[in-house]
């Protein structure tokens, strides 16, 4: 009876396991994405800044670097409340099993 409870423990951890890792693959994915938007964003406000020869230019370039940000930040934001949303839910629902 011990190895067979102790089998179906096992198995059940190695089951979690295996969803796990490939959520742990997408969200690296994920994270190396934004990672590589980001310094995107960045090489072109160095190189902006960098070219400046006046103060209107450097206010210029973070302008454009704002503008350029603008839509990445809101779909960052889009998704975090998405997540919030979605651990809300979870809570709620554990809260009432």
């Amino acid at each position: 009876m011990k190895i067979l409870l102790l089998t179906l423990l096992f198995s059940t951890v190695a089951l979690a396991e295996g969803g796990k890792n490939q959520n742990f693959a997408e969200n690296k994915a994920k994270a190396l994405k934004n990672i590589d938007a980001r310094i995107s964003a960045l090489t072109q406000l160095k190189s902006c800044i960098g070219s400046a020869s006046e103060r209107a230019d450097l206010k210029e370039c973070r302008q454009k670097h704002k503008s350029n940000m603008e839509p990445l930040r809101s779909e960052w934001k889009e998704k975090r409340a998405k997540r919030k949303a979605q651990r809300k839910a979870r809570k709620e629902q554990k809260d009432q099993d």
